[in-house]
């Protein structure tokens, strides 16, 4: 229910917004209201608040193991990107396109069998810059020790423990962290859902808004980037390696 109020009022704000362009009303009502509606986040993504995103991000750049230096990689990939943890750990080198921005995750990929696009912020594209020189690997973005296999998803679950989370924070919760917050922030809610590579249930919905909101998810994925960068402006900073306590 709490979608489908989202989506009317999406719908509700187009009239609106096709209104005033008509000169037939001044002002869009929908702007106002948006902010009082619930939000929710998906069933088992745990979460932490808003006001917890600082530390943990600074607990990702500080975070060291035996595997520390890549974890700490894909964990900040996958922050600013939002994806599923299969998606990350999975990702290659032929799938990002830097004169596009874009990193195209094939349909046998993804969990709804449907390719999947990722406009790639200017800092996610300064980390894949810095992981690629630091791998060496032409195949997989995130290796595992051995270059013909990719970084095991579980190490990132258990990164997050280490640093305390356990209980707090899940891989997962970085999509219900930034599906949170950027609908507060009224952007548009399809466009949120497509990111999100979330499955529209209506089939008609579904095939209007294959190719829409493009140019608004590029906006979306930029802005999140940057709002990640100013609760912690070290976050994407120089060489990750580099970083000590």
């Amino acid at each position: 229910m709490i979608d489908l109020a989202h989506r009317i009022l999406t719908d509700i704000s187009m009239v609106f917004d096709y209104a005033i362009v008509l000169e037939k009303v001044d002002y869009n009502f929908c702007s106002k209201v948006k902010k009082f509606l619930k939000t929710h986040s998906p069933t088992g993504f745990i979460s932490i608040k808003e006001s917890e995103i600082p530390e943990l991000l600074r607990s990702i750049s500080f975070y060291k193991n035996e595997r520390s230096d890549i974890i700490r990689y894909a964990l900040k990939f996958i922050s600013l990107t939002f994806v599923r943890s299969k998606e990350l750990i999975n990702a290659e080198w032929s799938e990002i396109d830097w004169a596009k921005r874009t990193w195209t995750i094939p349909k046998e990929k993804m969990k709804m069998d449907r390719e999947h696009i990722v406009p790639l912020a200017t800092q996610a594209l300064d980390l894949l810059s810095e992981i690629k020189e630091y791998t060496k690997n032409d195949v997989y973005i995130f290796p595992h020790y051995f270059h013909n296999r990719p970084l095991k998803s579980n190490r990132l679950i258990y990164a997050l423990y280490d640093m305390g989370y356990k209980g707090r924070m899940t891989v997962h919760g970085f999509r219900s962290m930034a599906s949170t917050i950027l609908n507060e922030q009224n952007f548009n809610v399809d466009a949120i859902e497509l990111q999100l590579a979330h499955l529209e249930a209506n089939k008609v919905r579904r095939s209007y808004n294959r190719s829409e909101y493009f140019e608004e998810r590029i906006k979306i994925m930029q802005w999140w980037a940057d709002y990640l960068l100013d609760k912690f402006p070290e976050y994407i900073s120089g060489k990750q390696l580099s970083l000590d306590m």
